[in-house]
């Protein structure tokens, strides 16, 4: 699941949710972007900056994944 969660003047936010072995397609974004781990991946409160129009792809390894994506505008 991909979903924008909130969006104003500043930032768009989105939620990512992935099933173990669930993956999200390579995406961009025309901002740079920060992701946010919540649960899964590297562990929680893992955090990484993305350049402007790097292509992302996301895949939960043997347990759930769950990161947030902030893009500032």
């Amino acid at each position: 699941m991909h979903k924008q969660e909130m969006e104003n003047d500043r930032v768009r936010i989105y939620r990512i949710r992935l099933m173990p072995g669930e993956s999200l397609a390579t995406h961009t974004h025309s901002a740079g972007w920060l992701t946010v781990t919540i649960k899964g991946g590297q562990g929680p409160g893992t955090f990484e900056w993305h350049a402007a129009e790097t292509a992302n792809s996301l895949r939960a390894g043997d347990s759930a994944l769950e990161i947030v994506e902030l893009e500032p505008r």
